[in-house]
């Protein structure tokens, strides 16, 4: 499994990348970031978080310090998250503010999506495009809207069982 790194993609030299990642033109991957073994991570990202492996992480997406992504996980195109619950332009003394946030394995955020800091989005649990995620979803529910609720259990036998170790 080769690691393919496009030559328009700019990596901080403290990021730690894992065997087989792929990084696309355009993405910015932060002194912060961790990405597992197997990611794929389209154009134009930015990446400051943890990210697990076989991750499929989209064009454009915002994944930032204090993000944690499990394994097997799917960012869809455009997802935004945050790390501070009360931004302002007028002082960096944002400790008081600052909120991880935890995308567990197997879950999948649809495109557009915006995950605000301090929620977890459970095991396998789905989040629909554009929703705007501002409370915990449980593991295995399907969430979806603005703000997002929970609309129903993803079953069980809906989820493969993951063949690939971690």
């Amino acid at each position: 499994m080769s690691t393919y790194i496009h030559p328009l993609a700019d990596i901080h030299p403290d990021a730690v990348i894992g065997e087989g990642v792929r990084i696309y033109a355009g993405t910015r991957v932060g002194s912060t970031a961790r990405i597992g073994k197997g990611t794929t991570i389209g154009r134009n990202c930015a990446i400051d978080g943890i990210i697990g492996n076989y991750c499929k992480i989209q064009e454009q997406a915002l994944i930032y310090h204090g993000v944690y992504i499990g394994h097997w996980v799917f960012i869809g195109p455009a997802v935004r998250t945050t790390n501070d619950i009360r931004p302002n332009a007028y002082t960096d003394d944002w400790a008081d503010r600052f909120r991880e946030t935890y995308i567990e394995t197997g879950a999948s955020i649809g495109a557009g999506s915006i995950i605000i800091c301090g929620n977890t989005i459970g095991e396998y649990a789905e989040v629909g495009a554009g929703s705007l995620v501002t409370h915990d979803v449980k593991p295995r529910w399907l969430a979806y809207g603005s703000p997002a609720h929970h609309v129903r259990p993803i079953p069980t036998e809906a989820k493969a069982t993951l063949k690939v170790e971690p």
